[in-house]
């Protein structure tokens, strides 16, 4: 599945997960500069088969 992650300056980042892997362990999507007030997550369908699943999302600041 894609996932956007709209950073700080706007731009987008996508990167693409296959949710078949990783035995339900979390999957680092990578580091990104965020806005503290307005920071997006999009979870998308594009070019997927069956059902796009997102059980939880974690943001950690560092």
């Amino acid at each position: 599945m894609p996932v956007d992650i709209i950073k700080a300056d706007g731009s987008t980042s996508t990167v693409t997960v296959n949710q078949q892997l990783n035995s339900n362990t979390w999957v680092l999507l990578g580091v990104f500069p965020l806005s503290p007030s307005n920071a997006e997550v999009r979870i998308r369908t594009t070019g997927t088969n069956g059902y796009v699943i997102a059980d939880g999302l974690r943001v950690i600041s560092q």
